[in-house]
Formats: C-alpha cells, sequence, structure tokens
C-alpha cells in the first residue's frame, strides 16, 4: 500500500494553477514532502476558489490547468518521486447551468438517464413541486422577475433556454411545441417565412413521446436558425416575455420551479449541503451514481495519476460504509483513503470502515488541548462570566442544543418537513392512539438536535456498539429538554432500538428512516455548532474550532499519551492535522490565544483596562449595546490571535479583521444574519474597531506589549505542535504556507496567496547551513523568530528526519515518558527494533521562563530530568542542534535544552 511520509495540502484555483504547483515541486520535495494534497481538480463552477462545487467530476478543471498541464505535473512528480493524494467530492454537486446531469434532467425530465441521480423528492407534497425540483434562486418573487425582466425565455445555439440574471437552464422539450406555439402567435413577419414553422409545429405540438421530440430538435434548431428568420424569432420572442400568461404557461411545462432563494429556508424538495441552496446532493447509495460519477477518479487511479483518495464530507452520504467498501474494491488494497470527518473528542472512527484513517481534525483538537493550561478553568471562567453576563446562565451543552433547535426553525424547516413526510408515507406513524402528528414532529426535531456527535453509521437494526451509545445519549439529552414529549421520545426509541411485533412496519422502513434522519444530524450539526455556537461562546476562542471542543479546557500529558497510544493501535495511517482550508484561525493563532489560559489574572488586569479606556467608543442601537459584551470578548481574542508577529499590521490587516468580523457577527445570529444583515449594527462593530485600533490610543499603548508577550509563548508552543505533528502517530500533513507562521482568520482569510519566494529563500538558506556548527545559526532564528524562519527549520530537520525513517514513525511503537517534572514537559519516545528517537516539547512556558527568554539550561530546567526505559540506547543525536548526546536511564533538560527549546533525538546518525 502506499503511504505517504508527509503531505501537502494546496488549493487550486485559477490564480494557482498547475502550472503555478509545478514551479513548486523542488521546494516541496527540498523542505520534506513526497505527497501533493491535492483540493478538488474536477470541472467546477467558473471562478470556483475553492473547487467543491463541481459541475463535471469527469473533467478537469481548466480554470486550473490544461491535461497536458496536468500530465506535465504528474510526470514531474514521478521524476521527484513525489505522489498526489486527491480530494474527492461524493456528496454533492453545483446546481449550475454547467452541471450536465441536472441540465439533461430539465430538459428531459423522467427520461433522462440522470432523472434519480440527484437527492430530489419529484413527490413533494407541495402539488407546485410535484415533478419538479425547487430552483430557489431568485431574488424576488417569480412574478415580479418576470415583470422586471429577471426572468425570460431566449433562444441559443442549442435550443430554447430559461434565463435569469447571468444563468440559463434549458427549457424542457415538452414545452417546444407551446414554445413554437406562442411564436408564431406573435409572428409578425409575412408567413411565407414561416410556413415551415407551422409545418414542424403541426407535427410536434402534441406529441409527448420524447425520443420523437428529440428527433424534431435538430430540425427545429436548423430551422430557427436561419438568417432570414432572425428578426422574426427577436420580435416574436420579445412580445412572449412581454406576456406574463405566456412564460408563465411556459415556465409551469419545466422540471424545475423557480422560486425566491429564501424560500428554501421553509420549504425545499432536494437534498442540499447544509444550507447552501446552491450544491444539490447525489444519491451516492446508487450503484449507478457510484459508477458514473467515480469513472474518471478511477481511470487516474489506474493510470497512476492518484495515489491516494480524500473523501469529502462522509457524513452526507446514506450509507458511509457501503460507499466506502464500493470504493475500496473500485481502487484496490494499495489505495491510501482518508475521509473527512469531524470526531468527538469521545468519538472513536468506525472500525469496519476500510480506509487509513480521517483526515486530522481528531489530531488537531488533541494537540490544541495539550497546550492549554487544565489548572486554571475555574478562574478563566469567572472572568469570562463577569465579563459577559448574559453567558452565565448558559451551559455549553445547553446553548449547542438551542443553536441547532435554531437553525431547524429560522433555516431548516423544509428538510425537517421532508423528514416527516418521509416518516408519515414510510406508515411509521403509531397505531395506538392519543399520538398528534404535531406533537411526534416536535419530538423528532428535538431528538436529532439533541444528537452529541455528527451522525450514526449503523445500516442495521437494532443499533449496537458505539451508534448504540450514541443514541442512548441522545434520548437522554432529548428527554432532558422536552419532559412534555416523553411518549413521543419512547415511541421514537422503540422505532429505532426495538424489536417489538407490533410496531407498524417492517425492520427496513424504519431503519431507512433512521439512515435518513442521520443524513440531517450531520449538516444540523455543523450549522447549529461550527456555524453558530463557535461564534456565541467565546470562553477561549482557540478551541472554537473544527473537530475541538470548547466545553473542554484541556488534557493532561496522562490523557496524550493514551490517545497517541490509541491512534497507534487502530488508526497508525490517519492525517495529523493541524490547519485546513476550514479551520477558523491559523494554527499559531490557536497556539497563541492558548497561552491565556496560564495567566488569567493578566488576561482579568487587561480586560479591565481595555474595558475602561474602550467604553466610550460603545454606541447603542436599538436599546442594544454595540459591540455586544460578548463581540467585544470575541474580538480582543481574534485580535490578540491574528496579529503579526513582527508587532506592525499589515496595510491590509483591518480590511482582513473587518471581513472576518462581520463574519463573526452574521455566523452568530444574534444581532445580524446572513439573510438580512443589520448593517446599522454592523458598522457600529466596525466603527469601534475602527476607533481601538487608531494610533497611539490607550488600548493599543496596552495591547502592543501585551499581544508581544503572548506571541513569544505561542511561537513556542508552535515550535511544540510542528513537532508533535510530524513525530506522533499518524502522517503530518502541512497546509499550504504554513511551514511559516500561519495567522490567519476564518476563510477566506485562510487561502491568501503564498509566497512561495520568501520560502524558497529562507529554505536554501537553511540547507546551506554547515553540519557541523549550527550554533550561530540557531541563536540567528531564535533572534530573529518573528519572521518564522525558527518554524521553517523545525519542520525542515523534522521532516527530513521523518522521510529518511519512515518505518519508524509508520511501524514503530509509542512509548510515554516520566519526567521529574510531569507539568512542564511532554516527552516519548518512538522505537523500531533497535532505531530509537526521542520527541521532548515544553508545556506551561509562562511559568518556565519570563517573555523574550527561551526555556533554555540549568537556569530554566534546573536539576529536571527524564527517566528512559531500561533498554535504552545511550548515545545519541539532537536533529535539530547536531549535538551528540550520551544518556545513561536519563535525559537531563537542561542539556537537551542547551541551545534549542524543542528535542528531536536519534540513535543513529542520519
Amino acid at each position: 500500500m502506499f503511504i505517504p511520509a508527509a503531505t501537502y495540502r494546496i488549493q487550486f484555483h485559477k490564480d494557482f494553477t498547475f502550472r503555478d504547483l509545478l514551479a513548486q515541486i523542488p521546494y516541496l520535495k527540498m523542505l520534506g514532502i513526497d505527497t501533493v494534497y491535492a483540493s478538488p481538480v474536477f470541472k467546477a463552477r467558473p471562478g470556483s476558489t475553492h473547487g467543491y462545487d463541481v459541475t463535471d467530476a469527469n473533467t478537469l478543471n481548466s480554470e486550473i490547468g490544461t491535461p497536458e498541464d496536468f500530465e506535465k505535473l504528474q510526470q514531474t512528480l514521478k521524476e521527484n518521486q513525489m505522489y498526489w493524494l486527491q480530494d474527492i467530492v461524493p456528496n454533492h454537486m453545483a446546481f449550475h447551468q454547467d452541471n450536465g446531469w441536472l441540465m439533461d434532467i430539465f430538459e428531459n425530465g423522467p427520461s433522462s438517464e440522470y432523472y434519480n441521480f440527484f437527492d430530489i423528492n419529484w413527490n413533494h407534497e407541495n402539488e407546485e413541486l410535484t415533478g419538479k425540483v425547487m430552483a430557489p434562486f431568485l431574488g424576488s418573487t417569480p412574478d415580479e422577475a418576470i415583470a422586471n425582466g429577471d426572468l425570460k425565455l431566449v433562444f441559443c445555439e442549442d435550443g430554447f433556454k430559461i434565463q435569469f440574471y447571468e444563468n440559463q437552464f434549458p427549457a424542457s422539450l415538452i414545452s417546444w411545441p407551446l414554445i413554437l406555439k406562442n411564436l408564431a402567435k406573435n409572428a409578425i413577419e409575412n408567413e411565407a417565412k414561416t410556413a415551415g414553422l407551422f409545418e414542424l409545429l403541426k407535427s410536434i405540438e402534441t406529441e409527448t413521446d420524447l425520443k420523437k421530440l428529440h428527433e424534431k430538435k435538430e430540425e427545429i434548431l436548423s430551422f430557427l436558425r436561419k438568417t432570414e428568420l432572425k428578426k422574426w424569432l427577436e420580435n416574436g420572442m420579445e412580445i412572449l416575455n412581454k406576456s406574463q400568461e405566456q412564460l408563465q404557461e411556459i415556465l409551469d411545462k419545466q422540471y424545475f420551479r423557480l422560486t425566491l432563494w429564501s424560500r428554501s429556508d421553509a420549504e425545499i424538495n432536494y437534498r442540499r449541503f447544509f444550507t447552501i441552496n446552491e450544491l444539490i446532493c447525489l444519491r451516492m447509495e446508487d450503484s449507478e451514481v457510484f459508477q458514473k460519477y467515480h469513472a474518471f477518479i478511477a481511470e487516474q487511479y489506474k493510470k497512476g495519476s492518484f495515489q491516494g483518495l480524500r473523501i469529502d464530507h462522509i457524513d452526507g452520504l446514506a450509507d458511509p460504509v457501503t460507499y466506502l467498501k464500493r470504493l475500496r474494491e473500485l481502487v484496490g488494497e494499495t489505495c491510501y483513503i482518508s475521509v473527512e470527518k469531524i470526531l468527538d473528542l469521545g468519538e472513536e472512527l468506525p472500525q469496519n470502515w476500510p480506509v487509513q484513517g480521517s483526515t486530522g481534525y481528531f489530531f488537531l483538537a488533541i494537540v490544541n488541548q495539550l497546550f492549554t493550561s487544565t489548572k486554571k478553568e475555574n478562574i478563566f471562567n469567572e472572568i469570562y462570566f463577569e465579563q459577559v453576563p448574559d453567558v452565565q446562565d448558559s451551559d455549553y451543552e445547553l446553548l449547542v442544543f438551542e443553536k441547532k433547535m435554531y437553525m431547524l426553525e429560522n433555516h431548516m424547516q423544509g428538510e425537517i418537513d421532508n423528514l416527516f413526510s418521509l416518516f408519515r408515507d414510510s406508515e411509521l406513524l403509531p397505531a395506538t392512539p392519543g399520538y398528534s402528528e404535531k406533537q411526534l414532529k416536535a419530538a423528532l426535531q428535538i431528538l436529532l438536535a439533541a444528537f452529541p456527535v455528527y451522525r450514526l453509521y449503523t445500516n442495521k437494526l437494532p443499533v449496537a456498539g458505539q451508534d448504540a451509545d450514541v443514541l442512548e445519549k441522545a434520548f437522554a439529552r432529548a428527554e432532558k429538554f422536552a419532559l412534555h414529549l416523553k411518549k413521543e421520545l419512547t415511541y421514537f426509541h422503540q422505532l429505532f432500538q426495538e424489536d417489538i411485533q407490533a410496531l407498524p412496519v417492517s425492520a427496513e422502513k424504519r431503519l431507512h428512516f433512521l439512515m435518513r434522519c442521520q443524513q440531517f444530524t450531520g449538516p444540523l450539526a455543523a450549522k447549529g455548532v461550527e456555524d453558530t455556537t463557535f461564534y456565541n461562546y467565546n470562553r477561549l476562542i482557540s478551541h472554537n474550532e473544527v473537530g475541538d471542543d470548547p466545553a473542554i479546557f484541556g488534557i493532561t500529558i496522562n490523557r496524550f499519551h493514551q490517545e497517541m497510544l490509541e491512534r497507534l493501535k487502530s488508526w497508525p495511517l490517519a492525517q495529523n492535522a493541524t490547519s485546513t482550508h476550514d479551520t477558523k484561525r491559523g494554527e499559531d493563532a490557536r497556539m497563541r490565544l492558548n497561552v491565556l489560559s496560564e495567566m488569567p489574572e493578566k488576561w482579568a488586569e487587561i480586560l479591565q483596562k481595555w474595558q475602561a479606556v474602550n467604553q466610550q467608543f460603545l454606541q447603542t442601537i436599538n436599546n442594544q449595546q454595540a459591540p455586544s459584551k460578548n463581540r467585544i470578548y470575541y474580538l480582543y481574542q481574534a485580535l490578540l490571535g491574528a496579529f503579526p508577529m513582527h508587532g506592525k499590521p499589515e496595510n491590509d490587516f483591518k480590511e482582513r479583521v473587518n471581513a472576518a468580523l462581520t463574519k463573526a457577527i452574521r455566523e452568530a445570529k444574534m444581532y445580524s444574519n446572513w439573510s438580512e444583515p443589520n448593517e446599522a449594527y454592523e458598522n457600529e462593530v466596525l466603527n469601534f474597531l475602527e476607533h481601538i485600533l487608531a494610533d497611539d490610543t490607550e488600548f493599543n499603548n496596552s495591547f502592543l506589549p501585551f499581544v508581544k508577550q503572548l506571541s513569544f509563548y505561542g511561537m513556542l508552543y508552535s515550535l511544540g505542535q510542528t513537532l508533535l505533528k510530524i513525530t506522533a502517530p499518524g502522517i503530518p500533513d502541512i497546509y499550504q504556507g504554513c511551514e511559516l507562521w500561519d495567522l490567519s482568520m476564518v476563510d477566506p482569510d485562510n487561502r491568501r496567496p503564498i509566497d512561495y519566494e520568501l520560502r524558497k529563500n529562507y529554505l536554501q538558506e537553511l540547507a546551506q547551513l554547515p553540519e557541523n556548527s549550527r550554533e550561530n545559526a540557531l541563536k540567528s532564528m531564535m533572534q530573529n523568530w518573528p519572521n518564522g524562519k525558527i518554524k521553517m527549520y523545525t519542520t525542515w530537520r523534522a521532516l527530513q528526519f521523518r522521510k529518511a525513517n519512515a518505518n519508524l514513525f509508520t511501524q514503530g511503537e509509542y512509548i510515554p515518558l516520566q519526567t521529574s517534572e510531569n507539568e512542564n514537559v511532554l516527552a516519548f519516545a518512538r522505537k523500531l527494533e533497535q532505531h530509537w528517537c526521542l520527541v521532548l516539547v515544553p508545556l506551561n512556558v509562562v511559568n518556565l521562563t519570563e517573555a523574550e527568554h527561551f526555556p533554555l539550561c540549568q537556569k530554566t530546567w534546573q536539576h529536571a530530568t527524564i527517566y528512559l526505559p531500561v533498554h535504552a540506547p545511550e548515545n545519541w543525536k539532537n536533529i535539530f542542534t547536531n549535538e551528540a548526546i550520551s544518556l545513561r536511564n536519563e535525559v537531563v533538560l537542561a542539556e537537551v535544552f542547551a541551545s534549542f527549546p524543542i528535542a528531536l533525538l536519534t540513535s543513529e546518525s542520519i
């Protein structure tokens, strides 16, 4: 099987293409990367910045390069013994005119071979949507759009289209006779020119056979393309589009129904990705859909262009385990497969999935929690509740439930209605009297909102194992939140968990309903937690992160060791990520903010000062303070996390903070939101930011020295985080550009262009350092740590060591090491046969050293030691300093940390 040594995530788009990556291949190889981890490269909506809005999974995206560009890139990778991990998107495609499958449905209806490829309810209970898919893309009602000329019929080279704004959807073939009839009626030119049209119309005006209509299509098009008919056609179309009656009659014959975009919050008849109308989900559980969607992917794998696959949003699929088994059968056992899966810190990836592991959010969370002090949680809570009293009475679990219910009631009612319709249509309603549909629907909503994790993965009843535990927790939570619905919740429990003969229908229908519910709990969790709760619960926002849990305030060293031992046992080849294209803030910003957990007293003091000096900039909007206390608490942390390492904001810093802050306000959905932005409130918040960041303010005078202090300590943790990512069980993954400092804010800020020339220059300098004389170079890197070269050095040396000793990290043991300073250093060994390496990372650095003083030598470590196993080698080499060290049974930390703040020791020379 192909096993990456280290992956490097690349975000392709029109401004970073195959050719752009080609120029960086020598640099990536020199850094120690052996696998390009590519965002989706398939045809996507024009201008896509991410590639997840696929319009054709069987074609390369021309905006990022030609097939020849791709082949040249692949050849260069092979010449450099490098590989390719491809991100694929099986859950959804773009609802867009370039989506050929969807457009074929719009033209051909039930006769289209793709008619059942998308997750559409063609028999929706709303008669307006029977046989049609809702297209919620209008900025007004359809009547208004027609009256304003925003919605009209047009004639193109390949036929009639319904045009709205810049979009064009093909008119159904069954509507062509009506269109031609209206055009004939509207004709104002002499009849001799259009005699042929009347003959064509006569031959098809009562035709319902699609095959025969297709046979006539080209004949009709050839006729209408005649030059002498151009004026006649234009006049006829103009009259038609001015006639509300004629145009509406034609629209009624389409297989889509255009509506106001916001209507989808209350009603929708297709499954969408989260709440994004522009992304329509596939029925990937259908074997034909699977085969057609993966044809090009399989071809590229067999051709050798792809060596691994990353599966996007596995939670959206009806039956993930069956999908993964089909995929494994398609690509064979040698393909490395990673799944995008967000796991609760107590949740396990299903053991029956034929994959190498997940994309690394779990590792991100564990490392993030490791660098958070567990000791001062109570003090931190007191500070937050004092600053933001409104949060005090709302525990995190209840807040998550409330925000999920908010999403259900305000933005996902269409989805819950569809689920309940399935419940009813499957004859799952109780046979006994005493139940109302209203109460049952309410119970279903509460149960779905009460799920403690994203979803279950069962495909059989009764639910067993981890899924059964999750389901029981969901029912227990639901009952706690809705005691008045206990009877209804008990009924759902019987449906899912009990084998009672008296239940109204077969287990097959019950299971189908449960599995459909699980395609819904994932999006509900994502929107309710990641995109809402994370912007409302601001105790320590470094943990308001994808995969992490803001309710947890740090873990112990022993817990970290336990998690790594379990990872080595179950998922040794899972990815170790610390930043991705979806993380809320950069990996180094999180480490910096975690330092606050070690200094709550100083944090409280600085907050009181800022509260006093910034009081003058507060405003009142509709009796609400702007910004709110909670938003200010968030803002201060966001600024501390994002402020540049060198202590001076770049020219675009305020603009970037404005964008991220506006997004945070709208995602919080308290005083503004995306569908109805409260511009007055938002403007006052941005004005507040403008005031406090002005030159020579009292805020700035205290902010700058404080952020400088945090930056230094955060830098130490960032180096530790980097080393752990590369040496702990799992495959290290580096997000583009993160070999230098990453203080980015939420997307799209974290997808800004990367300065590869700077990185190449730095790496070239590092590569030229003499092996036997690094002391001065290390001192220089530490003195100039804000430039990031010290992080690149850590990354480069650790990656090179890992690449040269791949088996040690993919097959070797993980051995936790005990220290005489249990709280101040994390230490472990990796061992394979007679080869060992030691990893040592300082913790609780605020107590170890003063700011700007690296935790080195006797002054910091005194007589602290690490105890080695009795059979450990005596002779070692420090990978970072190149020093030879002799160790007997123990490691003296003052010696190991003599000239560099983290340590990677090897028992063999490299």
